[in-house]
């Protein structure tokens, strides 16, 4: 997909927050103002990734995902030089 604004081949994807562990509900909640998304209270362990819920609706689906984080697979810069000589006059 292409973004306007954004580089092509950038990617969408989830902004990671933490790993999980006992009691990071609360830590969660404290910093963003909104309810730990219920969908992962109930599937996390912990080491588990917790991602951000961007659009605050409680849980993660496409609509959190982010453009821009990351790299692209192509280069940022291209450079190149060229050289020659020559042989007795030739």
């Amino acid at each position: 997909m292409y973004t306007r604004g954004h580089r092509i081949g950038s990617r969408s994807l989830y902004r990671f927050w933490k790993l999980y562990y006992n009691g990071c509900e609360k830590d969660y909640e404290a910093e963003f103002g909104s309810p730990f998304p219920e969908q992962l209270a109930s599937q996390l362990k912990p080491g588990d990734a917790v991602y951000i819920d961007m659009d605050k609706d409680g849980k993660i689906d496409p609509n959190d995902a982010v453009v821009g984080t990351g790299y692209t697979d192509d280069p940022q810069y291209i450079a190149g030089f060229s050289f020659g000589f020559t042989w007795k006059r030739m």
